[in-house]
């Protein structure tokens, strides 16, 4: 998540910097979206299957590795699009895979996995402030200091996750029509229409974000504050979870957040000030 501190705010104005119009950035960042349909399902297989998530996460780590170092010698939109390809490939399913190698500790050892993801947030808003901090333009810094990040975390998981032992879960496997099943119950039906609604709005933010505020002149620190706001939100709702989530529906949560966010977005669309 410290890679995402870098790459979420800042790279869509890297694009821009190579001279890539911004109609084709929204194609540049449709690519990963687009991989996140088959990625997650066809590597939660493998790693389901071997009974190795965790040398499946060091896989994709490597292979995320692979596809964005190209990004340091690609200037082109076509170039750019062939890494980001290479790169989703593996990258679209890691926060998958971590996300269950996570509630598998949690189902092993207790504990929560709330107080654990929170780490990830944590490490997103550390990354986004010191980028933003440090520089003073938007260059070819965000991928250099982006694959740092995935080289650290390639390391860490070879060392560490790739070693553990063989664990086969019990019970049935995934397969298509346990998902079409799932498609019979209308509130699950409702929920994917809701999430969908909520991307269609959230995508083009995180994707024009940085290029609006470039655009209105603000330094790159503007940016890392507003990422990291939204984020530390997301830390103090995670840790705190287990001592208020009795007091409200999920479903309430869920329409105060769409609110909310509706008020934030339309703020920030009127405002010119940093």
């Amino acid at each position: 998540f410290m890679f995402v501190g870098v790459t979420l705010p800042f790279l869509p104005v890297y694009y821009e910097t190579l001279g890539i119009a911004p109609a084709r950035i929204g194609l540049l960042l449709s690519v990963g979206p687009l991989f996140a349909l088959v990625a997650p399902p066809l590597w939660g297989q493998v790693a389901d299957r071997s009974g190795r998530p965790g040398l499946v996460l060091f896989a994709l780590a490597l292979g995320s590795l692979v596809g964005f170092g190209f990004l340091l010698t690609a200037s082109t939109f076509e170039a750019v699009f062939a890494c980001l390809a290479l790169f989703s490939l593996f990258n679209a399913a890691t926060t998958t895979v971590a996300d269950s190698l996570a509630i598998g500790h949690v189902e092993q050892h207790g504990g929560s996995f709330a107080g654990i993801r929170s780490i990830g947030s944590a490490g997103f808003v550390i990354s986004t402030l010191a980028f933003g901090f440090f520089v003073d333009a938007i260059d070819r810094r965000v991928v250099i200091v982006a694959l740092a990040l995935i080289a650290t975390y390639t390391l860490w998981t070879g060392l560490t996750l790739a070693r553990l032992p063989v664990h086969r879960r019990a019970g049935p496997r995934a397969d298509l029509a346990g998902a079409a099943s799932l498609l019979s119950n209308p509130q699950v039906r409702w929920l994917l229409v809701a999430s969908a609604g909520h991307w269609i709005a959230s995508a083009p933010y995180h994707g024009s974000l940085g290029i609006h505020f470039k655009a209105l002149g603000f330094a790159p620190w503007a940016l890392s504050l507003s990422a990291s706001v939204a984020v530390t939100s997301e830390v103090l709702v995670f840790s705190t979870w287990s001592r208020w989530a009795h007091l409200v529906k999920p479903r309430t949560l869920l329409q105060l957040a769409f609110v909310v966010s509706a008020v934030r977005w339309a703020a920030m669309g009127l405002t010119t000030s940093p």
